[in-house]
């Protein structure tokens, strides 16, 4: 059975999925209000208004105050395929503040060439900031596609949030 948690942030609600255990299956990032955030989580209510007992809950808000968090939550990545969780790996070696192009990106999880493919395992990536598909941008610097609920906007703002270069 799943949990689902709403987190009240700087940048607005997150959401947040859990199984029983308690492990992370999916986080949702920041949206204008709690019902945005309900939709993409497939839910029409949260087992939790708000999780405050969680670390990672924790660790979102003072990620989203603008802290330099070390998350101590681990990716599940059990639900990706091979691929997305080699390219995932290999994205959380990006440093906070930092930011690598699709191609690089691919280049380095060992697929050149792959960068399209890339970019879809970004599109698919089920938990942002774990996995900081926002610090991977065009070629030409410019910020790319952003799935999340605010689209490039967002991603631009967590990018200004870390001070990227």
């Amino acid at each position: 059975m799943l949990k689902h948690c709403l987190v009240k942030t700087d940048f607005g609600w997150c959401g947040l999925t859990a199984d029983a255990g308690g492990t992370i299956k999916k986080i949702v990032l920041p949206g204008r209000n709690k019902q945005s955030v309900l939709k993409r989580l497939g839910i029409k209510t949260a087992d939790y208004a708000d999780y405050s007992g969680n670390k990672l809950a924790e660790e979102l808000r003072n990620y989203f105050r603008g802290r330099k968090v070390r998350f101590k939550t681990k990716p599940d990545l059990s639900e990706c395929t091979r691929f997305e969780r080699k390219v995932y790996r290999t994205l959380q070696r990006i440093p906070y503040g930092r930011v690598i192009t699709y191609s690089e990106l691919a280049r380095r999880a060992g697929v050149p060439g792959g960068a399209r493919a890339v970019g879809n395992a970004m599109a698919r990536n089920p938990l942002p900031i774990l996995i900081p598909c926002h610090r991977v941008v065009r070629k030409n610097g410019q910020i790319g596609n952003f799935s999340a609920i605010g689209g490039a906007g967002l991603k631009y703002k967590l990018l200004k949030l870390e001070k990227a270069r």
